[in-house]
């Protein structure tokens, strides 16, 4: 029974350290954006972006998944360590050198800018450095250290932010972004490999690689396709640094809402659907309370974000960026997917279904690819609008998926939608009324008096639409 318990305790100081790994970084990453996005240009933004999705791409290429074998493997000796660090360290060098000779020919026939040269360079260490920390970092998660992995994420995410934002005042916008990427992951780096519990040997052994190779490619294979952006490296090759940096920043600013409403509940209700998936009658009725949950939230907030966004845009981040307002709206349509896609996935993985989500992931990812290539002479406008139809002609895959698995209709699961969207109309309305009587205010005032008052009529629009569904949901909450 104290085993139990300091078990439970354990896994539950694990949850909390999780959750402080992920917002510190996140709000540090917000408060850098916000400050240099006023003063960087769209083609330096692109830059530095196509430098960073390059870049991460060589770290999961780099025998990332190995890492995760490594947490999984019954037996863990020292020569299995040994041959993971040979693996990610060869392997990440080699293909960073091979990366960066193919970088300096490009911007020596003049395909990228000469400068491009000089910041893929810079940040080459930030490639070593984070795929050296893999390892570490995975054998304190082996053995369930979340507090140290939480404090190395902690420590460099707040330091980084507070050494970048000096480099901003003196040296400008690039220096301080890439100032904040090779500090975040010095810090990382050291952290990691003073706290790990094994010693590091570069040391191959063929038997214990046979040992992880299973897993290892798996894994590294199912990250590289989920966790890559393509989309970035395509764009950033058939297109200009223009064009990403327009489209990255529509991605990033759409990123922090995603990441706030999406990953908080995906998160919870995966471990949920995984405890359910004997009982189909329970599955359903989680799975359809939380995707009622999830469009409540999304709905407004996605809305919102598509009305507000010309107003919103140059008065935080500055005028420079309003031509990235129309793909800020577009890809905010995705947001209506994104928020329920995450449950989808959630429950799909949660019911042992992990091989089809990674099919359509890779479907997901070659038609992204392919529009990348062909609709990136065009701008970022066309190419964020073909991707969320290519993502809206896909969906429905998921759609009868997922019925399929809960034994419902397609009519009985997008009826649990419909009085979320028709809130959202209504907000829709209030807004377009306030802003012809509002007329020309100040407009910090007009976005407060909007939020404020479409929010209170959303709200009083749903109690009166879904007050029996929220009731059940807040009866639940209180067992």
């Amino acid at each position: 029974m104290a085993n139990q318990e300091v078990s439970s305790r354990k896994v539950f100081t694990g949850f909390i350290w999780f959750i402080i790994s992920k917002l510190f970084p996140a709000l540090s990453g917000l408060i850098i954006f916000f400050v240099t996005s006023r003063a960087i240009t769209a083609e330096d933004l692109g830059l530095i972006t196509l430098s960073v999705s390059i870049i991460t791409f060589i770290i999961y290429l780099s025998y990332n998944g190995f890492c995760d074998a490594i947490i999984q493997i019954k037996e863990l000796k020292q020569k299995h360590i040994n041959t993971v660090f040979f693996l990610n360290t060869i392997s990440s060098s080699i293909l960073f050198t091979i990366s960066a000779v193919v970088i300096f020919m490009l911007t020596y026939f003049g395909v990228f800018p000469k400068r491009l040269n000089y910041i893929y360079t810079i940040l080459g260490l930030k490639c070593l450095l984070d795929t050296f920390s893999l390892l570490p970092v995975a054998l304190l998660a082996r053995q369930m250290e979340f507090k140290a992995i939480g404090i190395r994420t902690l420590y460099s995410s707040i330091i980084s932010a507070l050494v970048a934002l000096p480099v901003f005042y003196y040296f400008g916008s690039i220096s301080a972004l890439i100032v904040n990427y090779l500090t975040s992951s010095i810090l990382g780096f050291i952290i990691a490999w003073i706290s790990s519990p094994y010693p590091l040997i570069i040391k191959f052994d063929r038997e214990s690689y046979k040992d992880l190779r299973h897993i290892g490619v798996t894994t590294t294979a199912a990250k590289l396709i989920s966790s890559v952006s393509f989309d970035n490296i395509f764009i950033g090759f058939f297109g200009s640094g223009v064009t990403l940096g327009l489209y990255s920043f529509s991605k990033r600013v759409f990123g922090i809402f995603t990441d706030i409403l999406s990953g908080g509940i995906s998160s919870v209700t995966y471990p949920l659907y995984a405890s359910l998936q004997d009982d189909k009658n329970k599955l359903k009725e989680s799975f359809l309370k939380a995707t009622f949950l999830s469009a409540l939230v999304g709905i407004p907030a996605y809305t919102g974000l598509i009305l507000l966004s010309p107003s919103l845009i140059p008065l935080f981040f500055g005028s420079q960026w309003n031509e990235a307002v129309p793909v800020l709206q577009i890809s905010c349509l995705l947001g209506f997917i994104t928020c329920i896609g995450s449950l989808q996935t959630s429950l799909i993985k949660g019911v042992g279904k992990s091989m089809w989500i990674l099919k359509y992931q890779c479907a997901q990812q070659i038609l992204t690819i392919l529009i990348a290539i062909l609709f990136s002479p065009q701008g970022p406008t066309v190419v964020m609008a073909m991707i969320t139809i290519k993502t809206f002609l896909v969906w429905p895959f998921t759609i009868f998926y997922i019925t399929k698995l809960l034994s419902i209709s397609v009519f009985s699961y997008l009826r649990n939608l419909f009085k979320p969207f028709v809130s959202g109309a209504v907000l829709v309305c209030v807004f377009y009324l306030l802003k012809v009587l509002l007329g020309s205010i100040n407009p910090y005032l007009f976005v407060v008096l909007e939020i404020f008052i479409c929010a209170v009529f959303y709200i009083l629009s749903i109690l009166i639409l879904a007050r029996r569904e929220i009731i059940i949901m807040l009866s639940g909450l209180k067992k």
